[in-house]
């Protein structure tokens, strides 16, 4: 992945129609902005999905609050937005490190090398449009910082 495509996906919104982005926004913000800053602890560098590999992550740990947020969100745009196929009812916290094209040997990569991470916090959220091109996927920002109580 880019440096600058690292993020910590909260909620995946997928396709919408341009006429339902203020709705969203304006859906979205009160509750953003009514959940308080959490700090998610690293856990592990892990081959997602378990089946099949395609992906490397940084796992972190549960978190409550973090899981509140994601209920919170989805519990909101449920009736907005088109199922999202990437809910979970146990949403795991991870940040995507590398994307590959799924291959039988992913055993034999090595992910075990220490990386240097403790802990992040999460202090604001940001909306992103993902757009898809034959290079890959990049992030775009579609909407001002919302910003997590203190």
């Amino acid at each position: 992945m880019r440096l600058n495509n690292l993020h910590l996906t909260i909620y995946f919104i997928g396709n919408i129609e341009a006429s339902d982005f203020d709705t969203i926004l304006n859906t979205i913000r009160p509750v953003i902005n009514s959940h308080k800053k959490s700090v998610l602890d690293f856990d592990k560098i892990s081959f997602a999905p378990s089946q099949n590999p395609k992906m490397i992550w940084a796992r972190f740990y549960k978190n409550d609050s973090f899981t509140r947020l994601v209920y919170s969100l989805h519990e909101v745009l449920n009736a907005i937005v088109p199922e999202d196929k990437f809910y979970y009812k146990e949403p795991l916290p991870h940040i995507t490190l590398a994307r590959f094209h799924p291959i039988k040997e992913f055993e034999k990569i090595n992910i075990g090398r220490p990386l240097n991470m403790q802990q992040i916090e999460i202090t604001a959220c940001e909306l992103m449009e993902s757009i898809s091109s034959p290079e890959g996927v990049t992030y775009k920002k579609a909407a001002a910082n919302f910003y997590l109580l203190q």
